[in-house]
């Protein structure tokens, strides 16, 4: 039977234990030492998540820009979208203000999902405490199009229409910072190695001369498609990611998936590059910061992806594991809706910390 047509009293079948492995995990893991810097509703929502991922299908039923009007309806915040063409959209999360620096966000999802509504919360949280270092910062979303609808390289096409928009709305380039989360920290890299090595298919895009981004800030990006790597199996009890669904096959069926050749492998896993993939792209941007969980199952992955970086290039690359982050962990604090700021992940506040240091800078 496909999975996608599993039928409703099968799905109520599958989610008959759920109670009993909450109440198992409320008993077993809120002391836990992973856990320890968890709330008990963030500890439980890990688990939901990892319950649910793993035992049933995943559905689209709704674009990232439908996402983003619930999301704003019910937040209170102004839709302000920018077109891009190419159906390809800017969602503006903050206020718009000319001149300001700009976080531009590329949102995670396996290129198969949405952002959901969450991850817009954290994304406005982040420009709203950078702001309140003394300067204003906006924050946008690209809405680019999910695969199978489109495939590699019209995501990336996309992402350089929201960099040139950018550029050609009068911001030095300085004041653009490029951050994405999970599969959104690869488009951000796609975007990087598109610079240095322009993809055919996709029109070049050239940084103003003598002018360099004002910072790449890639949050459990994702750099390798295959699950070879030791923490794929350690920390599989732990993270939420539903390991058992991706295909043992080196990541050949994912890159089927999203359309990307054997040649252009180094633009979907930044991990597996040539020895000088990334020569070169300290003009392009002179820091980033390259977080992973440690009980997060791509944990691996992402630590070799840093080294990889800081070989090949001479920027500024500051890695950061968190100690008991799972996939995407300081996103989740906004699922649950942790309020006091002491409560939410190191990596958030490492993140406002960096990001409000860069756009002073720019000043």
């Amino acid at each position: 039977m496909n999975e996608s047509a599993v039928h409703p009293v099968l799905l109520a079948i599958r989610l008959v234990p759920l109670p009993a492995v909450l109440l198992w995990t409320l008993l077993t893991q809120t002391t836990a030492a992973h856990n320890r810097d968890k709330t008990v509703k963030r500890i439980l929502a890990d688990k939901f998540l990892q319950y649910l991922l793993a035992r049933l299908p995943v559905t689209v039923t709704e674009t990232t820009f439908d996402v983003y009007h619930r999301w704003a309806r019910k937040s209170g915040n102004p839709v302000v979208v920018d077109e891009l063409g190419d159906d390809a959209r800017l969602l503006w999360l903050t206020e718009k203000r000319p001149g300001e620096d700009v976080l531009l966000v590329f949102h995670g999802g396996a290129y198969i999902l949405p952002a959901p509504d969450f991850a817009l919360s954290f994304w406005r949280y982040i420009g709203d405490r950078v702001s309140e270092h003394g300067t204003g910062m906006s924050v946008v979303m690209l809405n680019y199009t999910l695969a199978p609808t489109r495939t590699f390289p019209a995501q990336l096409n996309q992402a350089r229409l929201a960099l040139e928009f950018l550029i050609n709305s009068g911001l030095h380039a300085q004041q653009i910072h490029v951050a994405g989360d999970s599969a959104g920290g690869n488009l951000a890299l796609q975007l990087m190695s598109h610079m240095l090595h322009p993809h055919p298919d996709v029109p070049r895009l050239q940084l103003p001369p003598n002018q360099t981004l004002g910072g790449l800030y890639l949050l459990s990006p994702s750099t390798a498609l295959g699950t070879a790597r030791p923490s794929w199996k350690s920390n599989a009890p732990y993270d939420y990611m539903p390991v058992s669904k991706v295909p043992a096959d080196d990541g050949a069926t994912i890159r089927a998936t999203l359309g990307v050749p054997p040649e252009y492998i180094p633009f979907a896993e930044p991990s597996r590059v040539p020895d000088d993939w990334f020569n070169g792209l300290e003009a392009l941007v002179d820091y980033a910061l390259v977080t992973a969980g440690s009980h997060e199952v791509m944990r691996d992955d992402i630590v070799f992806f840093a080294d990889v970086l800081k070989k090949q290039s001479k920027l500024e690359v500051e890695m950061f594991v968190q100690s008991g982050g799972v996939h995407v962990d300081m996103a989740l604090d906004f699922l649950v809706r942790e309020t006091r700021r002491e409560r939410l992940s190191s990596v958030t506040a490492l993140f406002i910390e960096r990001l409000a240091t860069r756009v002073n800078a720019s000043l």
